[in-house]
């Protein structure tokens, strides 16, 4: 005769929810990297374009110029990216 453990169903189902819950971490931890590398892509597109903004105020550009590239980064740029990084995760 084996030995049963009369719990056995109870133990089986434990392990499952562990087993569900780490995946569900697991998950969660590669949205956040995904999310992380995402800003930081978006960082450094956002670093590049204040030298350009930068470099160009140093030479011969006219305010034009100056306010629409300025408004690409601080407008266009920032929100749409981040709004669709936030609504992504």
């Amino acid at each position: 005769m084996s030995f049963q453990f009369r719990l056995q169903k109870v133990l089986d189902l434990k392990v499952k929810q562990k087993e569900q819950a780490e995946w569900v971490v697991a998950e969660a931890a590669k949205k956040q990297r995904d999310f992380e590398e995402s800003v930081t892509k978006w960082t450094s597109e956002k670093e590049s374009l204040q030298n350009d903004l930068d470099s160009r105020s140093n030479a011969k550009v006219s305010v034009g110029q100056l306010q629409n590239l300025n408004g690409y980064i601080t407008d266009s740029l920032l929100p749409t990216s981040l709004i669709r990084l936030y609504l992504i995760y």
